[in-house]
Formats: C-alpha cells, sequence, structure tokens
C-alpha cells in the first residue's frame, strides 16, 4: 500500500508507489493488448482439434483394429505357409 502526503507546495510518495504505477500500466497495456486474446484462440484451437481428433480415432476404432486383425492373420497364414514350404 502507498501513502501520498500532500504537502502544502508539493505531494510526497512513499516507496513502492512507483513499482505499483508500473504495474498497473503493465496490466493495462495487456488488457488492451491483442496478445491475451491471441492466446485464447489458440488454446481454443488446440483444445478443438485434441477433441476432433479423438472422436476420429475412437469412431474408427473398430475398423483400425479389423485392419490389424486381417493383417495379422494374412501375415500368420503367409508365415505358416513359408515355414512348411522349407
Amino acid at each position: 500500500m502507498s501513502l501520498v502526503i500532500m504537502s502544502r507546495f508539493r505531494a510526497t510518495t512513499f516507496r513502492g508507489e512507483a513499482n505499483m504505477v508500473k504495474l498497473v500500466g503493465a496490466a493495462k497495456e495487456f488488457a488492451a493488448g491483442e496478445e491475451g486474446a491471441s492466446i485464447v484462440e489458440y488454446s481454443l484451437l488446440v483444445a478443438l482439434l485434441a477433441a476432433a481428433s479423438i472422436a476420429v480415432l475412437y469412431g474408427f476404432g473398430n475398423e483400425i483394429q479389423y485392419i490389424f486383425t486381417a493383417s495379422n492373420t494374412s501375415l500368420g497364414t503367409a508365415s505358416d505357409a513359408i515355414t512348411s514350404a522349407s
């Protein structure tokens, strides 16, 4: 907390007030700027992409599992054929 004592001739400020003025100025500049808005927009975009990726993978999960199962079965059959031929 800073105190200002008004004398007859000039205002006297105590230590810490200059730092507080700088802090308030920086906060006002940040609020007026668009950097904060950009960060929020990019965060929302990343969250949306993550949700979409999860939804797509969840939706295609059974089909992907079927492809891997079919590939594994085919490779197993081919491996058995090669082993028995040699």
